[in-house]
């Protein structure tokens, strides 16, 4: 009888392997560059490319007018840098994730904008409130936390039964220690960032917020934003499959057909210690995760809908907004509609008009995006360049049974990029007609992962400034 073959077991390759296996040697690499290139040459000319184009502000003025409400910009300091902003309204209170510090760190070290040139730039970041009534802010002390905290997209969460106690879940983009100090006989990681989720405890109306745990998972490889569904679970999204290099620029130029090729996932946690951080390992500890909507381009920004379980999700790049409607049983998402706009977007908010009246309801999305999204790379080399930005303000005309829409988009405020530096994240507080002279107007708050301080303007929410065009709904998924 013949020997029996010895098994061997087969292991999924590492992302390390893979991206060894991948990489080709320098003379491939140019051979493959300008085959990809002579092959896009011929697609401008069809109306998806002049759309991407218009998208990344190519044919939009550079000399951008600037659209600051009916009383100009107010600054509120003590914001720097805040790349995501939400509105608790349980205790009308404004949160944002910030540096602190030297601004001039976050060009040195901010990876989700492949920046990696010094990791000890690696900054110091808290959590902030804002008074949307006096604009004061005031910094968390974050209490058990210590190290880096370089912060991205966050979310925050409050049961019913308990409004006062805020969670708090945060991306931060540390450097990897297997790239720069790699263990004895060990080869470096190829990736300069080790990228994870902080979440916090804190109590409306203290100064303070507690650490509760880190969370790492391999499929938490380029995280963006968060959508906080419970106090030990969330979505997360991450916004790009290459990390650097030629690709993250194909990448970027594509659409959902031709570069569907990010995820969100969702996220399952546990409590360590009796419910506190214990040692770094312990970030990937009790933590589950699954993929929640899979083969989409560039997902960026999460977002709260209008219902309990509607999670709008952003294509940056692309500039689409894409509804989506959750399924608690199975945390899948499934797409109900994509709204495309004339700009990069980033993280959507949404405002509910708490003083709406019959014919006259001004809620809807809120999104920050780049006015010139094409120039991001340039305008980021530098603390001194100007990053011109745009906020939309979406309320539906008309609405179908099938949940598609016709959309009315009206740009509520433009800066040149010199009052406000990038956004990334805008929210609409409604003011109170009673206590504004019957007036319906509301405060616009304005932030971006490189802005010196959060904005704010006043708007007539009867009057939008700009409405370029009332928007097509899309049906198709193959329109984009």
């Amino acid at each position: 009888m013949a020997p029996k073959r010895a098994q061997h077991k087969k292991t999924k390759p590492s992302e390390e392997e893979w991206w060894a296996a991948f990489v080709p040697d320098t003379s491939v690499f140019v051979v493959l560059t300008i085959l990809i290139v002579l092959t896009f040459i011929p697609l401008l000319a069809y109306p998806s490319i002049s759309s991407r184009l218009r998208t990344f502000g190519v044919f939009r003025d550079k000399d951008l007018e600037s659209i600051h409400g009916l009383e100009g910009i107010k600054s509120i300091p003590g914001t720097l840098q805040c790349e995501d902003l939400h509105h608790h309204r349980p205790s009308n209170q404004l949160y944002a994730a910030c540096q602190v510090g030297d601004a001039s760190k976050r060009y040195s070290w901010f990876p989700p904008l492949d920046i990696t040139k010094d990791h000890k730039a690696a900054g110091e970041g808290t959590i902030v409130t804002v008074d949307p009534v006096t604009f004061k802010a005031t910094d968390l002390k974050l209490e058990g936390f210590s190290g880096p905290f370089v912060t991205h997209g966050f979310d925050i969460y409050s049961t019913p039964t308990d409004p006062t106690t805020v969670h708090v879940f945060a991306v931060n983009h540390l450097p990897n220690p297997d790239h720069y100090y790699p263990k004895p006989g060990e080869k470096p990681s190829r990736f300069p960032g080790r990228s994870q989720i902080e979440i916090f405890r804190h109590k409306v109306g203290s100064s303070t917020a507690q650490w509760v745990r880190s969370i790492r998972h391999p499929l938490i490889r380029t995280p963006n934003d968060i959508y906080a569904t419970s106090e030990s679970s969330f979505y997360v999204t991450n916004d790009h499959f290459y990390r650097d290099g030629f690709m993250r620029i194909v990448e970027g130029f594509g659409t959902t057909n031709t570069a569907g090729w990010t995820d969100t996932v969702h996220v399952k946690f546990g409590l360590i210690s009796g419910g506190r951080h214990a040692k770094e390992d312990d970030a990937e500890t009790a933590v589950q995760v699954t993929k929640a909507l899979e083969k989409e381009h560039n997902n960026n920004g999460l977002g709260h809908g209008p219902g309990p379980d509607d999670v709008l999700v952003v294509d940056a790049g692309g500039g689409v907004l894409t509804r989506t409607r959750r399924n608690p049983a199975t945390e899948k998402l499934t797409i109900l509609e994509r709204i495309q706009f004339e700009s990069n977007l980033d993280n959507p908010t949404y405002y509910f008009d708490e003083y709406k009246t019959p014919g006259n309801d001004a809620s809807g999305y809120v999104l920050g995006g780049l006015a010139h999204g094409l120039d991001l790379a340039k305008d980021t080399s530098s603390p001194s360049n100007a990053i011109p930005v745009i906020v939309w303000h979406a309320t539906v005309n008309e609405t179908y049974p099938d949940h598609h829409s016709k959309w009315n988009r009206d740009i509520v405020f433009q800066d040149n990029g010199y009052g406000v530096k990038s956004a990334s994240a805008a929210v609409i507080v409604g003011i109170d007609p009673k206590q504004n002279s019957g007036r319906k107007e509301g405060w616009v708050f304005v932030t971006g992962f490189m802005s010196d301080a959060i904005a704010a303007v006043k708007i007539d929410l009867n009057r939008p400034v700009v409405s370029e065009f009332k928007l097509k709904h899309i049906h198709n998924r193959d329109e984009l």
